[in-house]
């Protein structure tokens, strides 16, 4: 069980509300049930030209948001610190983001 916020739920909810009335799956392929749904979303994500996967983003939208290490791991699934690191990245916008806040903080020397 993955816990979701209440946008993403919303989500769900409108895309079942929106799909066929005959089953309760949100996706489907050719009208069947997608039972391979790792594949699916890499194949969409590199459609879309997403360069991350969903563990890759939650990884770093945890650590972005302040969230501990051990309960982000445990959410993403992740048994080990070492693998949680590979996919929690440092982009360039945490960079900026870093630099910026050194820049508005009231360090002294």
């Amino acid at each position: 069980m993955v816990p979701i916020t209440p946008d993403v739920y919303r989500v769900f909810t409108q895309l079942w509300q929106d799909g066929r009335l005959d089953t309760q799956r949100v996706f489907l392929y050719k009208d069947k049930p997608n039972t391979d749904v790792e594949t699916a979303f890499d194949k969409a994500c590199r459609h879309a030209g997403i360069r991350h996967d969903l563990r890759h983003t939650a990884s770093i939208n945890f650590r972005r948001a302040g969230v501990d290490t051990t309960t982000a791991m445990k959410i993403v699934g992740h048994k080990s610190e070492r693998m949680h690191r590979q996919y929690n990245t440092v982009e360039p916008e945490d960079l900026r983001r870093a630099v910026s806040q050194l820049a508005t903080s009231r360090l002294t020397l």
